[in-house]
């Protein structure tokens, strides 16, 4: 029992584990998202959102 907590084992596939795993690839999704806009707006439209962004 002791084994089974301190390996990592138990916090990446087990009763958590794929919950976690969809809220960071949601997050990752969302920041790589807004990053790309801020940069598609920053280069293609001059800039409407660099107040924003940046």
């Amino acid at each position: 029992m002791k084994g089974k907590v301190v390996t990592g084992s138990n916090y990446g596939f087990g009763r958590y584990g794929q919950r976690w795993i969809a809220i960071a690839i949601l997050v990752i999704l969302i920041l790589f998202f807004i990053g790309f806009f801020a940069f598609y707006s920053n280069v293609g439209f001059g800039g409407g959102f660099d107040g924003f962004f940046w």
